[in-house]
């Protein structure tokens, strides 16, 4: 909802490209995002575009494998090696790189 934030430019970014785009962030107090994706009540996610702090990270990935997500397209500065390997430890699927610069698969 910040549009100074570079998530808000990956958001506009991927909507562009026909992708239907979910908000979810735990400091929104908007209404625009959902707080966590256990909040969401979808049946269905494809995937998600991890653009967090490393240290929130965690609590995303368990609520990943738990509703079974399996895709998760990590930002830089979320891509640390301990966020990398729980992500492996819990089955993920990953894939690293700036959306804002790199092709997307249509």
């Amino acid at each position: 909802t910040n549009t100074a934030k570079p998530a808000f430019q990956v958001v506009r970014r991927l909507e562009g490209a026909g992708r239907r785009v979910l908000r979810v962030s735990p400091y929104d107090r908007s209404g625009a995002c959902s707080a966590s994706l256990a909040d969401l009540r979808e049946p269905r996610i494809d995937a998600v575009n991890l653009i967090l702090s490393p240290k929130r990270a965690p609590e995303v990935l368990e609520d990943m494998a738990r509703l079974g997500i399996r895709h998760l397209f990590l930002q830089p500065g979320a891509d640390t090696p301990p966020v990398v390997q729980l992500a492996s430890e819990l089955g993920l699927i990953v894939q690293r790189g700036c959306v804002l610069v790199s092709d997307m698969a249509p």
